[in-house]
């Protein structure tokens, strides 16, 4: 059997059904070790989707699964990427390592095993080392040593234990911007994505309480020169025939002067390009947004976290709200798709401060901005958050944001780990605000816009107009929760069913005529467009359909209608049947 050098597992976010690829970052030490040695990288995430790997069958069975398939890669070193939602995987997948070949060298590296590195050491004897924070200058050195089976002490930016005690030696320069562009990678596999990632810098120079990035990256910002930026995306262009690019950076715009010249350099060079970026709302405005829609951004993703101008402030953020919704409804207006993120339940928050984002959230649901998302706050170890918490802390197996809780993932044996551990696992845990006690379900809100605003949009927005977010849930709060408990362990077509059944669920409990029809019409269309017959139909309802749709009056008088199958739109249309019009036999 060949032997291996090592092996870098990328993280895993138990993906299904969707083209995922390993982080960036694995790639770049991947193709710096395997000039070298013989590396290996793994994403089961991906094998998944090609169907090299299922994630069938019962959590424990999956691991290992996993820790198999890695031994039989025989590698001398196993390394894993860590982030607060894979963790739970990656202690398991390594002890199971670490069982049956204990002669293999593990190391941890990533956001979540450097903020907690210490823990990690004393907790896990098994582990080799930590690789913390930036790693190109470091990991050579590291898998040498390991190798080699020498000492680790001339290994710079790691931590690890030697003859009891931690050991943490000094960091490596971080990369210089203009360095970056040597580390980029232009051979990864990109079939069926719709865009292609690409590194745009490193590090947010912004302080919010809630966050590890800036920590993790010195709170050092670097963005690689625009020529470089430019010249990559021409390769890439060259070599994959990719025109459309994710721009992988926390904060992309931060610099204005820096945006403005790559947006420009774009346009002048009449570039064929869309890109995609993140970035903070008051770092945009009128002339830059408008400037970078001409350049080719299509789609943003803006953290705004919370609507209430008190709770900016107390979490660093420092939005200027009014600014920021004019800002989005003109964004909106241009053409881009928006992201907006949201968090809830934070420390200091109170009930107050998330009517206010309920409200904001409800003004974006207006104006046609449906991708919102809404994160139940967790602590994240290190941050400022996470200290002020966590004399107060207790765990819920039930009371973990959605977008981190692998249910299937809190057996007997982790839960345990969890308890023991509270340091490691602290992204599990609660406490208690009136927020977090009132709302405990509400992140499961954002279903409505996410999921069922592109095929349900009049039912929703009717709910919405009636109701508002807030009692919304506060009067079928027992719905929200089952969608919350169940929603975790289910597959993504079993999902997009339970999210189906709280819209009827709710439409059904409301009793109100016009919902009702409206709900029927377009279950009616969501059904016809996902069906392989598109033959015509003939539909019944007991309100005028089109005119509700249209003018938004609902004149509750019977309605015929046919739903027909337009090929140029590959969408469904209503063909009103006017009363003289008779069918027979159902012609």
């Amino acid at each position: 059997m060949v032997q291996t050098d090592i092996v870098l597992v990328s993280g895993l976010d138990w993906k299904q059904g969707v083209a995922a690829l390993p982080q960036y970052g694995q790639y770049i030490l991947h193709k710096i070790l395997e000039q070298h040695y013989k590396s290996e990288l793994v994403c089961f995430d991906r094998m998944q989707y090609l169907g090299e790997f299922s994630y069938d069958g019962d959590y424990d069975d999956v691991l290992d699964r996993m820790a198999d398939y890695l031994l039989s890669l025989n590698s001398k070193t196993i390394g894993f990427y860590t982030i607060c939602n894979n963790f739970l995987t990656v202690v398991g997948i390594s002890k199971r390592i670490a069982r049956k070949a204990p002669d293999i060298a593990i190391i941890f590296g990533g956001p979540h095993a450097t903020m907690t590195y210490e823990h990690c050491l004393k907790t896990f004897p098994y582990l080799r080392a930590v690789c913390m924070g930036e790693s190109e200058r470091s990991i050579l050195p590291l898998v040498s040593a390991l190798v080699n089976n020498s000492t680790l002490e001339n290994v710079p930016g790691i931590a690890y234990i030697q003859d009891g005690q931690l050991h943490q030696n000094p960091a490596c320069e971080l990369i210089p911007a203009e360095e970056l562009t040597d580390y980029a990678v232009y051979d990864y596999t990109v079939e069926n994505l719709l865009s292609l990632p690409m590194e745009g810098g490193r590090g947010c120079p912004f302080h919010c309480s809630f966050c590890s990035t800036n920590m993790f990256w010195h709170r050092r910002f670097r963005v690689k020169p625009v020529e470089h930026l430019i010249a990559e995306m021409d390769r890439f262009n060259r070599e994959t025939g990719a025109t459309r690019f994710s721009i992988n950076h926390d904060i992309f715009t931060a610099n204005r002067k820096h945006l403005t010249a790559f947006c420009e350099t774009l346009i002048a060079k009449g570039s064929p390009y869309t890109w995609d970026c993140s970035s903070r709302i008051d770092v945009l405005d009128e002339d830059i947004v408008r400037l970078m829609r001409r350049s080719g951004c299509r789609e943003i993703f803006l953290g705004i976290e919370s609507g209430s101008p008190r709770m900016q402030k107390i979490i660093g953020k420092n939005l200027n709200l009014k600014n920021a919704n004019s800002i989005i409804l003109l964004m909106k207006q241009l053409g881009f798709q928006i992201t907006a993120s949201f968090i809830y339940g934070l420390p200091d928050e109170i009930e107050e401060d998330f009517d206010q984002t309920l409200e904001m959230l409800e003004a974006f649901f207006f104006a046609g901005i449906f991708n919102c998302q809404l994160h139940r706050f967790f602590p994240l170890p290190a941050t400022p958050d996470a200290i002020k918490i966590r004399d107060k802390i207790y765990f819920d197996e039930y009371d973990i944001d959605m977008s981190i809780a692998e249910r299937k993932a809190m057996t007997p044996e982790n839960i345990e780990l969890i308890l023991q551990h509270p340091d490691l696992f602290l992204q599990y845990y609660s406490f208690r605000n009136e927020v977090r006690q009132k709302f405990r379900w509400a992140d499961s809100l954002m279903l409505i816009n996410s999921n069922l605003s592109i095929h349900f949009k009049q039912t929703c927005t009717m709910l919405l107009k009636r109701l508002g977010y807030k009692r919304l849930y506060q009067k079928y709060e027992d719905i929200f929760k089952e969608m919350s408990i169940k929603f975790i362990i289910l597959s993504f077509e079993e999902r997009s069913r339970l999210i189906l059944k709280l819209l009827s669920d709710i439409v059904e409990k409301e009793q109100i005529p016009e919902l009702t029809e409206l709900f029927r019409y377009e279950n009616d269309v969501f059904t016809f467009i996902n069906q392989e017959d598109k033959s015509s139909r003939q539909v019944t309802y007991k309100m005028d359909i089109v005119t509700a749709i249209r003018d938004g009056i609902y004149n509750m008088r019977p309605f015929r209608g046919l739903l027909k199958w337009d090929e140029k739109s590959k969408n469904a249309k209503l063909i009103p049947i006017p009363e003289w019009i008779h069918f027979e036999n159902g012609e």
